[in-house]
């Protein structure tokens, strides 16, 4: 049985959270920045590199360096800091690092050519954390990741 790395531990401010309380935060922070397809899989039960990733797309670097900070700042309220921040403020994908909790923040285009949804596929998805797929307003002509995905589209 893989290990567990959620814990309920006490941050510097006192203020105990798990990796799901820590997720729902998360979710909700990407949200209020409008990050796109909101997808939450618990790799708890098939890896021991995390219990959950947290995987959101942005239109543009700026999108995408607003929900990395708003993700950042709500957790930081908390008292939670990330051990890692990788990716560059004009790069496709950005990942910030809380171990038992990792949130991958992508370009569409990235997010298509990675495809961590597919490798992590037996991965079950934390609706309850994600809630229902966000709307994502459409460019002219262009699918949206998730529905590439579900039409196979490279």
């Amino acid at each position: 049985m893989p290990t567990q790395r959620s814990r309920k531990l006490p941050s510097p401010k006192g203020i105990i959270m798990d990796a799901e309380e820590r997720g729902l935060l998360a979710c909700r922070a990407a949200s209020d920045r409008k990050a796109l397809d909101i997808a939450v899989l618990d790799l708890r039960e098939i890896s021991s590199i995390t219990d959950l990733f947290l995987v959101c797309s942005g239109q543009n670097s700026r999108q995408m360096r607003a929900i990395a900070e708003e993700i950042d700042n709500r957790l930081s309220e908390r008292g939670v800091e990330p051990l890692s921040r990788e990716g560059t403020s004009e790069g496709s994908w950005l990942l910030l690092d809380y171990d038992d909790l990792v949130i991958h923040i992508f370009s569409e285009d990235a997010r298509l050519y990675y495809d961590l949804e597919r490798l992590w596929a037996q991965a079950p998805r934390l609706t309850r954390l994600a809630g229902e797929p966000i709307p994502e307003p459409q460019a002219a002509g262009k699918p949206s990741p998730a529905a590439a995905r579900a039409e196979g589209v490279p």
